[in-house]
Formats: structure tokens, sequence, C-alpha cells
């Protein structure tokens, strides 16, 4: 299973949380992640746009430069200060757009940039090399009407920055249908404007020629003219199937220009043709370029729309990323307040539960009260697990005061009252256990016997309390002068024996030897000040640890011992001689 059985509650909760956490959060930040990509195209998107309309604008400059320069390649203008001031003036313009339009492109946030760039290079360099020739030739004199192709040039141009506002656009506004049909419009005004500049320049290049017209010449102003009643039925079909764009645009187009500006320009080439009375390039062309004014209104209009859309857009992935960013935000605020109210009003209450009943249950001396601060079946649950908790307090403090009698009980049992060492028993006991452990073969067993030198005489000199002084004080000197591990106890009245382990025969009396020692400078006061010392006497004998003899020999050897030295004039050592039947068999 997912869970173990025996899993806590606590961490399978945070198991739990963690997996609400793996699923929910990944999507959250995708959510995030969505729309912050769908805010961030729509402000390339504006950027994009941004380069269209430079473009355009670039477009109609460039346009206003034709015109100028084929009105300066007339033969009557070659040399009219006016009409270079004007050409100049017009080059400026179209240079402004250009260092606009490759600012705009070589912004390092845009990703589709270098091929635009590669493009807008294309058009610089194709335009100066125009601009060169043009020069070239308004150095050399008057141009006839076969060599002024080189405004073609120029056409080109425009042709190429129409190409190059397509590509700026063609895939970033897409998503925005508005838009799409607002920059439709502009595209096709833009043309319009083109193509009727582009007549424009052609008229003014047959007004400067002076001789009748050809027939290639004829041929290409009534291609430029289909053209732009085809861009003027496009762009009135789009305008009229979109209720934001004005009808009176179109209509005034058809008026201003097309009734206006396109019938001049006509009659203007067919007096030419017929050699008729025909006006002066400058005459046509300032009146044949106040015709083009309804043109650049719809398309300013169309820009206008299209611009307001895509900001529109942009405010609204904007307020979408913002919400987002904030329901994200409260979602995961929410989690946090749900798991931790869960936590505090569920899953904690069910671990202080476990914990608290476990605790009673084993017994872990007072166990703390129950939590407090629950309400409803949690505040129940407790109130229930407190009364077992009295009860349980109740039977621990019998329990431990049952274990501290029964501690009394065999200290009494296993100890003699008066020096607080083993009693006879429990000496014989622990020494068989010695005996008994084979697990250190490599030493010898040492059983030392003593007793207080003339005892009955110091109770009757001074009194049986100073006899027990007595007892207690070599009791106290003697657990010093043998290990800790070592047994030690009272086996009689004023005699004692200590069982030790050593490494060598020689160490057997060297504890009873400290203990004379240190009882010969030991002075003893009694309760009415008189003072007294006392000696001992001692039997040792010792076994080798892989030839042990019973407790019982043992014992009778230092007894017999102990009898030798009070026979042989008291505090002394008698020491069992080496036996090699002692040792190791």
């Amino acid at each position: 299973m997912f869970f173990s059985r025996d899993a806590s509650i606590r961490r399978q909760f945070a198991v739990f949380l963690g997996a609400i956490y793996v699923v929910l959060l990944p999507f959250a930040a995708w959510v995030l992640f969505h729309q912050w990509t769908a805010y961030e195209a729509a402000r390339e998107n504006l950027d994009d746009f941004g380069r269209f309309h430079t473009t355009l604008i670039a477009m109609e400059r460039l346009s206003v430069e034709r015109m100028a320069t084929a009105q300066m390649l007339g033969r009557a203008a070659r040399r009219g200060t006016l009409e270079q001031t004007e050409l100049s003036h017009a080059r400026g313009a179209v240079d402004d757009r250009l260092q606009a339009l490759a600012a705009a492109i070589g912004y390092k946030a845009c990703h589709h940039c270098g091929e635009l760039s590669t493009s807008l290079d294309t058009v610089t360099a194709n335009l100066h090399a125009a601009r060169e020739r043009v020069d070239a030739l308004l150095a050399d004199g008057p141009v006839s009407a076969t060599d002024v192709s080189v405004t073609d040039r120029l056409a080109d141009c425009g042709s190429q920055l129409s190409t190059l506002a397509g590509a700026s656009v063609a895939m970033s506004v897409q998503h925005e249908p508005n838009a799409v049909r607002y920059i439709y419009v502009a595209s096709f005004a833009a043309l319009l404007r083109d193509q009727a500049g582009q007549l424009g320049t052609q008229a003014t290049q047959v007004l400067a020629g002076g001789s009748p017209i050809n027939a290639g010449a004829y041929r290409a102003i009534e291609r430029t003219i289909g053209r732009i009643k085809l861009l003027h039925w496009l762009s009135a079909t789009v305008v009229h199937q979109h209720e934001a764009l004005s009808d009176r645009l179109v209509a005034h187009i058809e008026t201003g220009y097309l009734d206006a500006g396109l019938t001049y320009a006509q009659n203007t080439v067919d007096a030419v043709a017929a050699n008729g009375k025909t006006p002066s390039t400058a005459e046509f062309d300032q009146r044949y370029a106040a015709s083009l004014a309804p043109i650049t209104d719809l398309r300013d209009d169309a820009l206008r729309l299209a611009s307001t859309a895509l900001q529109r857009d942009e405010h609204r992935q904007g307020l979408q990323l913002m919400f987002t960013a904030i329901a994200v935000a409260l979602l995961a605020l929410f989690l946090v307040f749900v798991s931790r109210q869960f936590h505090r009003r569920i899953v904690k209450p069910f671990v202080d539960a476990r914990r608290f009943v476990l605790d009673v249950t084993a017994n872990r001396g007072m166990v703390r009260s129950a939590p407090q601060g629950y309400r409803g079946e949690i505040r129940d649950l407790f109130s229930a697990l407190s009364a077992l908790k009295v009860s349980n307090d109740r039977r621990f403090e019998l329990e431990k005061e049952r274990e501290r009698l029964i501690q009394e009980l065999r200290l009494m049992a296993e100890t003699d009252f008066l020096t607080g060492l083993l009693n006879r028993r429990s000496f014989e006991r622990r020494a068989i256990d010695m005996l008994s452990d084979r697990r250190n073969n490599d030493g010898w067993i040492v059983l030392t016997a003593f007793d207080v030198d003339h005892f009955k005489r110091i109770n009757d000199t001074y009194g049986h309390e100073a006899g027990d002084m007595a007892l207690r004080k070599l009791s106290e000197l003697a657990r010093e002068a043998w290990r800790v591990d070592d047994i030690v106890g009272r086996i009689g009245g004023e005699e004692f024996a200590v069982m030790a382990r050593v490494k060598l025969p020689d160490d057997a009396t060297v504890p009873a030897r400290r203990l004379m020692d240190r009882l010969r400078k030991e002075i003893i006061t009694t309760v009415d000040s008189r003072t007294f010392s006392i000696t001992i006497s001692c039997g040792v004998t010792y076994a080798h640890a892989t030839n042990i003899p019973s407790l019982e020999s043992l014992m009778r050897q230092a007894d017999n011992l102990l009898y030798e030295a009070k026979v042989s004039g008291r505090d002394r050592i008698e020491l069992a001689p080496f036996d090699p039947r002692r040792g190791e068999s």
C-alpha cells in the first residue's frame, strides 16, 4: 500500500499534502507562464506594429521623394533652387524614417528582426545607389524621357519597404482579429498611396519630357491606374465590413482622389499625348499631391484603430497576468491555510491523543496534562483522556511506592543493617556466582577472612556503641581497600570476608595490608570523647581460576588461617603457602 500501517498520521498527511502541491503547483506555474507568454507576445505585437507603422510612413516619404526627383529631372526644373530644396527635404524625411526603423529593428528584445535588418540594409543600399544615379544625371544636365527610368529604382525601394512592412507583422498580430483587419486596411491604403505617388511620378516625367508620350510609358500609366482602382476596391471592401472604420473616408477617397486627383492625372497625360495645353510640373505636383490627403487619412485612421486594438490587448493580457498571479498566490495561500487548519484541527489532535495515550499506557513517568483549547468531539476525547491520566498517575505513584518498598526489602534482605555490607547469605550467593564465572581463566581467586582483635574487650571497655562505631569504620575502610567489583561482606559479629580476583598470587594480600595500614593510623572517638584504635587479623587463601575448590573449602581454609593469625599474636596476615596443586590444572 502507499501508506504503511505503522506510518504516523502526521507523515501520511505530509505525503498527501505534498502530492497535492506536486499536482497543483506545476499546473499553476504553467498557467502563470502561459499568461506571461501571452503578455510578452502582446508587448512584442506592439513593438512589431511600431515597426510596421514606421515603414508605412517611410513609404509615403519615399513617394514624395520620387515625385520631387521626377520634378528635378525635368528640363525646366533641373537648376531650380526651390525644387532642389524640396528634394533635399524629401530625402531628409525618408532618412529620418529609415533611421527610426533601423533603431526599432535593432531593439535587443526583438527575436525575429534579423531578416528585417537584412532587408532594411538592402533597401538602404538600393536607395543610396538610386540617389547617386539621380545626382549624376542632375549634374549632367537635362534628362530625356528615356533616361528617367532611374525613378523606377526608387519605386523598387518602395516595393521593398512594402514587403518589409508585411514581414514585420506577418505572424505577430494573428491572434487579434480586429488588429488584423485594421492592418489590412492600413496596408491597402499605404499601397494605394504608393501607387498614387507612382502615378504622380509618371505623370511628372511625362510633363517634364515635353515630347509626345510613347506607348510603353502610356501602358505603364494605365497599369498603375488599374492597380490604384484595385487597391481602392480592396480597401473599400474591408472598410465596409467593419463598423469602426468610417465609410466616409472611402467616399472621401472617391471624391477627393479618384474623381479629382486620378482624373486630373489622366487628363494631364492625355493632354500631353495630344500635344494640348498642359500645366507645369510644379503646378501638377502641387495640385495632385493635395488630392492624396484622403488616402493618407484612411491609412492613419486604420493605424490608429490597430494601435488601439493592440494596446487594449496588451492591457487585457497584463490584467489577466496580474489576476493570474494573484489567483496563483491566493491558491497557494489557500492551500497553506487549509493545510494548516486541517493539521491544527484534525491531524494535531489525533497526534497529541496518540502520544498522550502511548505515554499513559507505557507508564512514562508523570505524563503531561492533556492538550487544551479544542472544541466539540476533540475536547470530549481529551476530557476522557484526562480522566485516564489521573487514574494512571495514581497507579504510577502506587507502583513507584511499591518498587521503593521492594528495593528497601531487598536491600534489607541482602545487606547488614549496621555496616551496609553484604550479609552472609548474600555474600555466599555472590561468591558462588564468581566461582562459577568461567569467562576469565587467567587470574586467581582470593578469599580473605578477617576480624577485629580483642573486640569483646572494646565492647566491655568502651561500650557496645563504640563497638558499633568500630565495625562501621572498619567496613568503610574495607570498601576503600578493595575494588568495587570485589565482594565484601560481614559474615559474623566482628568477622568479615572478601572474595576478589588478582592476576598473580603475590597480589593476594595487597588489599588486606592496605586496610591494616589504614587502621593503624585511624583513631576512633567515642561519644564521651574517649579514643581508641583497632587492629585486625587476616587469613588469606587463593586458587587458580581453572582449578577452584568449593566455597566451603575456601572458607574453611581462610578460617584456619585466620585462627593461626590469632594464635600467632594478632594484627597480622596468615597466607596459605604456595601449593603447585593450586595452580592451573
